[in-house]
């Protein structure tokens, strides 16, 4: 299929009989393709291949079944109209090319959720103030080197008054795998002077976060994994990205020893299995102070010369 712009929707609700096979190839070449409202399926091939010089985007409220087919898709950018409610998914592998060059498109407030076995996103993913899920059922999930996956805060004018709207949600689920920010990467939650967003991610095995992360002083960040190498590089990491506003950290496996300094305006911590050991600062002070929550299956200590601080504006060390 090629044409200037190509739109998949179903705005009549209706069903069709599916082709059956999973062999061929499908692909789709055009300057814009759109995954409209509906219901929709593609089945029959094994691979689908979206090329747009332009884009591919979400429009309206949409769910898009391509069954177990390898999904390429490639364009400068991948993003949802405003207000747009997206759910793509496969069995099969998701990937994701292209060059970031395109100009950002008009978007507020979408929601996007890719489900695959695995995903490689290697392109530029941006829902300004929205909501993405990337989600790998057993396989991996990959930011490459070069690739932008953004769902930062934008102002917008209205008349002669300006309203800073606060940066949305990123969720990078593992099932199974790992997540895998890679050296080069870009994870964009800043808030434009408003409220940064919240960066959440789930990996049955380990996150690796070592492209550049952007929370804006005041990002919020979530994890739930089986495997923490080091707690006080994480902390670090977070804290020179700006994630200093809600931290959640739930580790599967294992025990946990948090060195190092930690800051956040709350902070929570759970060891399913294994025990916590605190050496370094937890620190959650600021205008009204914070609350630290620590829970383990085995052991807690707080160890000689660790610190716990949650003081408020005017108040006392807890």
């Amino acid at each position: 299929i090629a044409a200037g712009e190509v739109l998949f929707t179903n705005g009549s609700g209706a069903t069709a009989p599916g082709l059956g096979g999973s062999g061929g190839t499908l692909v789709v070449n055009a300057e814009t393709i759109t995954l409209g409202t509906g219901a929709k399926s593609v089945d029959g091939f094994g691979r689908v291949a979206l090329e747009a010089d332009k884009a591919i985007l979400g429009r309206g409220a949409g769910t898009i079944d391509f069954g177990s087919a390898n999904l390429a898709f490639a364009a400068p950018l991948l993003s949802a109209e405003s207000g747009a409610a997206q759910d793509w998914t496969t069995t099969g592998a998701f990937q994701l090319t292209g060059t970031s060059s395109a100009a950002a498109v008009d978007t507020l407030g979408a929601r996007l959720s890719i489900t695959a076995a695995s995903i490689v996103q290697g392109g530029r993913i941006d829902l300004a103030a929205g909501s993405l899920s990337l989600r790998a059922t057993s396989g991996d999930v990959v930011l490459t080197s070069g690739s932008v996956t953004r769902a930062a805060g934008v102002v917008r004018n209205f008349y002669d008054q300006s309203l800073r709207i606060a940066g949305g949600r990123i969720a990078l689920t593992a099932d199974q795998g790992r997540v895998d920010a890679m050296a080069g990467s870009l994870i964009d939650l800043s808030g434009s002077g408003a409220k940064a967003g919240t960066l959440a991610i789930v990996s049955a095995q380990a996150a690796l976060l070592d492209g550049v992360l952007r929370g804006d002083d005041g990002g919020s960040f979530t994890l739930d994994t089986g495997s923490i190498p080091s707690f006080a590089a994480l902390a670090d990491k977070l804290a020179a990205s700006g994630f200093n506003g809600d931290l959640s950290v739930r580790l599967r496996a294992g025990d946990l020893t948090i060195d190092g300094t930690t800051r956040a305006s709350s902070f929570a911590l759970a060891a399913d299995a294994g025990s916590i050991l605190v050496t370094g600062t937890i620190d959650v002070s600021g205008a009204k102070g914070g609350t630290i929550a620590l829970s383990a299956r085995q052991d807690l200590t707080v160890a000689a010369g660790a610190r716990m601080r949650g003081q408020a504006e005017f108040g006392w060390d807890d």
